[in-house]
């Protein structure tokens, strides 16, 4: 079970569909007794680390995927 805010919880949801519990899980704790998970890169707005880490992974992926013809249909 994930301990998120409700705000981030939307977010995800509505910005990852079905794949938002997967960026969920990437997420890290906060360090504080509420929320569990989910450190915001600002108060104010609902977006946590762990989007900005997955955004940087599909990028990377795809630049390597990119970088090698044959790997690529």
């Amino acid at each position: 079970m994930l301990l998120l805010h409700a705000q981030v919880a939307q977010h995800l949801s509505n910005t990852y569909g079905d794949r938002a519990v997967n960026v969920a899980r990437l997420a890290q704790l906060t360090g504080k007794h509420w929320p569990i998970v989910g450190r915001r890169l600002h108060e104010d707005y609902p977006y946590i680390e762990a989007e900005v880490w997955t955004h940087f992974l599909f990028l990377q992926i795809k630049n390597l995927l990119m970088s090698k013809p044959g790997m690529v249909f």
